[in-house]
């Protein structure tokens, strides 16, 4: 929603032959703190060329975009200011509810959309459980984490690739083998076929403690 007023002020500042209108729009931040405006443009790579420290130039910078603020020359700013090494900007309380109600209005069901991750990939990772162990509550808040990640990044014109790894499928597989193979038929597979499995992988680390060559045979198997 403020797209529009960085356009301006990057303009602006072109024009006073600090930045290029591209460069300005690369830098600019928001705020830590509130107090201190809406948008925020850094004047440290200014610092060497200029052989100014950041807050000598920041300040110089702002009263030159405080002067066309105040002639209207740039529109919804109420001022620029200068905190150390960066210029400030305050937008109009007018101007934000108007773009707020606007976008609104205008956009619907589609507010907040856009196309900034068109032709990027993102991955999101989900819950990637251990298919060895069974699932907890965890897992559940991690893939719904993961879920909300993913239709955010959707709305932002995202290409994205969600992933559930099987991790640790490795060596354990040939441990819960062998402790099949060999324990097997003293757990009711039949009616408790998961829970059976797990009770033998838990058995088998419990004994290889006890008796570390299991851990060998167990690799042998896998």
């Amino acid at each position: 929603m403020l797209t529009s007023v960085r356009k301006e002020i990057a303009e602006k500042v072109a024009e006073l032959g600090w930045y290029e209108k591209e460069e300005a729009l690369g830098l600019f931040e928001t705020p830590k703190k509130i107090e201190h405006g809406h948008i925020s443009l850094p004047v440290f790579q200014l610092s060497k060329k200029r052989r100014k420290a950041p807050p000598i130039l920041a300040s110089e910078l702002s009263g030159l975009l405080d002067i066309e603020i105040q002639a209207g020359k740039i529109r919804g700013v109420k001022k620029a200011s200068s905190v150390a090494g960066f210029v400030n900007f305050e937008i109009e309380s007018i101007y934000l509810q108007n773009q707020v109600l606007g976008s609104i209005r205008d956009q619907g069901e589609t507010l907040g959309y856009s196309q900034k991750g068109s032709e990027k990939t993102l991955v999101i990772d989900y819950a990637s459980p251990n298919v060895a162990k069974p699932m907890s509550i965890g897992h559940l808040r991690a893939t719904v984490i993961g879920q909300a990640i993913y239709n955010l990044a959707k709305t932002q014109g995202y290409k994205v690739v969600g992933v559930n790894h099987l991790g640790d499928w490795g060596v354990q597989f040939g441990k819960l083998a062998w402790a099949f193979q060999n324990w097997g038929d003293q757990y009711p597979f039949d009616e408790e076929p998961f829970e059976s499995l797990f009770k033998l992988y838990v058995r088998f680390h419990e004994e290889a403690e006890k008796d570390p060559e299991l851990d060998r045979l167990g690799s042998l198997t896998f």
